[in-house]
């Protein structure tokens, strides 16, 4: 049974786990004869290949197990059950009004949300506000591309045998 922590730990997961390797496997593959076009593609094909696991995954939205419910219900005779869903205004602009609401509204009262939200944005701001080290790496060090995405990674330089002295 999935609840609502165990998706919780998942999402945590996947996000910190994720920028870890693409470094490494971005350096390694756009200096191989595939070419740094295919480090896009790698990306893409993981993107699709993590929304599998989403068709084993039971619905466990509350509103939904009672409509369809309901709806079993009313196959097998009983013409008076109504599920709390069906009572809803489910027109476009009631909808686009929750859609468009319910993240900021989960961002202010939820706290979780909010903690990693924070945290996430620190860990990316801090990933992404290292985009002159390819620069010193390359320039100063002459770091290949494979060398290089390590070293980004990691924040820390490695020595390099071919590197002139300066």
């Amino acid at each position: 049974m999935i609840d609502g922590n165990s998706v919780m730990a998942m999402f945590s997961v996947v996000t910190m786990i994720g920028p870890t390797p693409s470094p490494v496997i971005g350096g390694f593959v756009s200096s191989s004869r595939l070419g740094w076009q295919m480090v896009f593609w790698i990306e893409a094909i993981a993107a699709g290949l993590s929304f599998t696991p989403l068709i084993f995954c039971p619905e466990t939205f509350g509103p939904v197990l009672l409509l369809r419910k309901a709806r079993r219900l009313r196959s097998q005779g009983a013409d008076d059950i109504t599920a709390p869903l069906e009572l809803e205004d489910r027109s476009f602009k009631p909808s686009l009004k929750t859609t468009l609401s319910r993240p900021f509204r989960m961002l202010l009262f939820e706290s979780v949300v909010l903690l990693l939200s924070l945290f996430l944005s620190l860990v990316y701001g801090v990933f992404h506000s290292f985009q002159s080290y390819p620069l010193i790496y390359e320039r100063i060090y002459h770091f290949g591309p494979r060398r290089l995405g390590p070293s980004v990674h990691s924040r820390r330089p490695a020595e390099d045998p071919h590197a002139s002295p300066s």
